[in-house]
C-alpha cells in the first residue's frame, strides 16, 4: 500500500522533524494480459497486480460484476471456479481449484471469444450468449439479430443438463436487418450449461450454428 508521509514540528524551533504515516487512496495497476510473460504463469488467491486488474476485466464479460481492483480475493476466487466448473463440464481435464493457470486462461479466452456469432452468408446474422451468473432467476439469456438481407435467422436458447442439450426458449425468426429478440431467460448455476443457436437460410445455403457453452 502506498504512503504519504508528512513533516510535523514539534516544540518550536529546535524541535526534530517527525514523519507521520497517512494512508492514500488505493491506485488500481493498469491491466496487464494473463497471458504477458510480466505476469506468473499462475495466477492464485491473495495476489495483487494488474495481472488481476486483466482477469477481473475478462471475468466481467461473462457477467461476473466483479470490482476491478486487482486484488485476487474471495468473490474473484469464487468466480474462477464456477468458470473452472463450466469448463470442466465440456473437458474433464480442467481442475476446479481457482488456480489460474494456462488451461484456465485458455478456457477464459474462449468462453470471451466464443460467446458471441455471425453466421450465414455475409455475416447475416448475429447470436449472443448473455450468461448472468450472479443474478439469480435473471439468468442467461441469448440476443439473435439479423445483419443484412442474405439469410433468414431463426435463433434460440439451448441449456446442458444431465448430459445431454435441450432447448429452453421458443424460436424466434427475425423480422429484416436491424431487428433483433432477446430470449427466454433461466437461473443460471454453475453445473449447467447455456448457449445461443441460430439457424439460418439464404443463397443457397443453410445451416445451424451455436456459441460454446457457458
Amino acid at each position: 500500500m502506498f504512503k504519504a508521509f508528512k513533516a510535523v514540528l514539534v516544540g518550536g524551533a529546535a524541535a526534530a522533524t517527525v514523519l507521520v504515516a497517512t494512508p492514500s487512496a488505493w491506485a488500481t495497476p493498469a491491466p496487464i494480459s494473463y497471458h504477458s510473460t510480466s505476469c506468473p504463469n499462475s495466477l492464485t488467491y491473495n495476489e495483487d497486480d494488474g495481472c488481476v486488474v486483466y482477469l477481473q476485466q475478462m471475468l466481467n464479460t461473462l457477467g461476473f460484476g466483479l470490482s476491478v481492483d486487482g486484488q485476487f480475493g474471495a468473490n474473484t476466487l469464487s468466480a474462477v471456479k464456477w468458470t473452472q466448473t463450466k469448463a470442466h463440464l465440456q473437458d474433464s481435464s480442467v481442475g476446479v481449484d481457482g488456480q489460474v493457470g494456462p488451461v484456465t486462461k485458455g478456457w477464459i479466452d474462449k468462453f470471451y471469444a466464443q460467446s458471441s456469432r455471425q453466421p450465414g452468408p455475409s455475416n447475416a446474422c448475429s447470436i449472443v450468449l448473455n450468461p448472468s451468473p450472479t443474478s439469480g432467476a435473471g439468468g442467461a439469456s441469448a440476443t439473435i439479430a439479423q445483419i443484412n438481407n442474405s439469410a433468414t435467422c431463426t435463433g434460440w436458447l439451448e441449456r446442458y443438463s444431465n448430459g445431454s442439450w435441450s432447448q429452453v426458449s421458443g424460436q424466434h425468426t427475425i423480422g429484416g436487418p436491424g431487428q433483433w429478440v432477446t430470449t427466454y431467460v433461466y437461473a443460471d448455476t454453475s453445473t449447467e450449461l447455456a448457449r445461443a443457436c441460430v439457424h439460418y437460410v439464404g443463397s443457397g445455403v443453410s445451416g445451424t450454428t451455436c456459441t460454446i457453452g457457458f
